[in-house]
């Protein structure tokens, strides 16, 4: 559950050790700080940058796999060297890695990543400048641009007033099996995880669950993520919510996020107000997109030239 913080860990980060780090990170626009169950994951250019957790820092130590001479994808060894080799595809045309070779490359990837964490918590200015380089090279070869565009929109909307009509509060916001108000199932008729793309406030505390877009071909019609299908899973989670149970997780989140000073005081939560699903389109010539939406009757938010968002 997103806001489920040990107090202890709370005081770790705002006086305690961990303050130093986040008071760099809170310094540098280029990053973006989340609040998860009981840890944080810090964005940086839309990709995970760095967990915080109680006791442990983690950066993904496959953003130093820039390929292999043999041409071996990550998954193939990720699940070579954890054993699983037998979830690869039988028709798969890429090579797959013995597994001496998957275990070589993936202890010296555990190696370089753990002496970059080691410069934590003691030198976060280290520890960042060397981590983004590295990320840079990883994006140069493999882009998300939607992710980005989402981390810009979350970092340039931290409060609902006169300058952006919504705050975000949450981004990557993932509604799980277990919560009761999830009654969601996928073609299998299996339970399904259905995942938002961000979470907003405007100024009176209403709740807005919004699908970004970055540009038409995510929107298809035979694409499984487009509006349709994320306002259907919104109608059976948390348009499913009589118990204002999703209201009371983000009122928590935005709580936590006024105590380490990434969101301001004034953020306000209406845990009784029934929140309303919207969609944004961050790509090019975003008219086309918004009119067809409110033509359809669904709430558009406009994400302006700056990322600002306008309701």
């Amino acid at each position: 559950m997103r806001g489920n913080f040990s107090q202890k860990f709370l005081t770790e980060l705002t006086n305690g050790k961990l303050r130093d780090v986040i008071k760099y990170i809170l310094d540098d626009t280029e990053m973006d700080v989340q609040v998860r169950d009981n840890y944080l994951n810090i964005y940086y250019k839309g990709g995970n940058i760095l967990r915080i957790k109680p006791q442990t820092f983690f950066f993904d130590k496959f953003y130093f796999y820039l390929g292999h001479p043999n041409g071996y994808p990550k998954s193939h060894i990720e699940k070579v060297a954890s054993g699983k080799e037998k979830e690869i595809n039988h028709r798969t045309t890429r090579p797959i890695p013995s597994k001496s070779e998957a275990m070589d490359i993936v202890s010296n990837l555990d190696m370089m990543s753990n002496k970059l964490i080691q410069y934590l918590p003691e030198n976060p200015e280290k520890f960042f400048s060397q981590a983004k380089s590295v990320m840079d090279s990883w994006f140069g070869i493999w882009s998300h641009q939607e992710r980005h565009d989402q981390q810009e929109i979350s970092t340039t909307n931290r409060s609902a007033d006169s300058n952006s009509d919504l705050a975000v509060i949450d981004i990557e916001f993932a509604v799980s099996t277990n919560k009761p108000y999830n009654k969601a199932k996928n073609k299998s008729g299996k339970d399904k995880v259905c995942r938002f793309d961000i979470i907003a406030v405007d100024h009176v505390g209403q709740l807005y669950v919004i699908e970004l877009k970055q540009n038409e071909a995510a929107d298809s019609i035979d694409n499984s993520a487009n509006v349709q299908v994320h306002r259907s899973d919104f109608d059976d989670t948390i348009g499913n919510d009589d118990q204002n149970l999703f209201a009371q997780e983000i009122a928590q989140v935005a709580a936590i996020k006024k105590t380490l000073g990434i969101l301001p005081k004034s953020i306000h939560v209406d845990i009784s107000a029934t929140p309303i699903f919207a969609v944004a389109y961050s790509g090019d010539n975003p008219e086309i997109f918004n009119e067809k939406y409110r033509n359809e009757g669904l709430c558009v938010i406009e994400v302006l030239a700056d990322r600002k968002l306008k309701k």
